[in-house]
C-alpha cells in the first residue's frame, strides 16, 4: 500500500545526496534501508519533486531556442566571412 512520504524521509534523502553527490546510486540506497522504502522509490522522489536542479520544459524549451537562435547567427556571420574570403581570393588573383 501506497504511503506520503514525510519531511524527515525527505530529509534522509537530501543528507544522503549531499554526502555522496559523485555516486547517487549509492546515496539512495542508503537513504533507502533509512527510511524503509525501495531505493528505486527514492530515486523517483529524488528526481520527480525533491532535485532543485530540475528545469521545467517551457524552462529548457526557452534556453534551447536562444542557442538555435545564436548558432542561426553565428552560421550567417561566418557564411558572410567566408564569401568575403572568397571574394578577396578572387580579386587577388587578378
Amino acid at each position: 500500500m501506497a504511503r506520503n512520504w514525510t519531511k524527515e524521509e525527505q530529509e534522509i534523502i537530501k543528507n544522503e545526496v549531499a554526502k555522496n553527490p559523485n555516486n547517487l546510486r549509492e546515496a539512495f540506497f542508503i537513504a533507502s534501508l533509512k527510511t524503509d522504502r525501495t531505493s528505486s522509490s527514492v530515486c523517483t522522489r529524488y528526481y520527480g519533486t525533491m532535485n532543485e536542479e530540475k528545469e521545467t520544459k517551457d524552462q529548457q524549451i526557452k534556453k534551447l531556442s536562444a542557442e538555435i537562435i545564436k548558432m542561426y547567427d553565428l552560421n550567417i556571420e561566418l557564411k558572410k566571412e567566408l564569401e568575403d574570403a572568397k571574394k578577396a581570393k578572387y580579386i587577388n588573383r587578378e
